[in-house]
């Protein structure tokens, strides 16, 4: 019976020792995850603001690239209204000029029937 107390007694000591290794080793994961928890948050706090920086840069250079593509599209819209607006003023001079010739052809066919008789 005491031989079986002395093992029970060792059994107990070896589970009371792994205890606290398992304590100590809980005891040092738990300071090393609240460490990486605010090593986490440190960087969260610095690289959360570099990537709004960065969308920002981003969003600004789409938004220069799509101001000077407007500007170019506005000018090229200014020089099509110009063309047009030219084209428009030789066509109306080309069908004045046509009008003042068929009205002329009319008068010289008119003197030459006339010469004719």
């Amino acid at each position: 019976a005491e031989a079986e107390v002395n093992s029970l007694q060792k059994k107990i000591r070896a589970l009371e020792d792994e205890l606290g290794n398992t304590e100590t080793r809980l005891t040092e994961a738990s300071q090393k995850l609240e460490e990486a928890s605010k090593m986490a948050d440190e960087s969260e706090r610095y690289v959360y603001p570099i990537f709004k920086l960065i969308g920002r840069k981003v969003l600004e250079n789409r938004t220069l690239a799509d101001e000077e593509r407007i500007n170019q599209l506005e000018e090229q819209l200014r020089e099509s209204t110009f063309m047009a607006e030219d084209a428009d003023r030789k066509y109306d001079e080309a069908a004045r000029k046509l009008a003042i010739t068929e009205v002329d052809l009319e008068r010289a066919e008119s003197r030459l029937e006339a010469a004719e008789k």
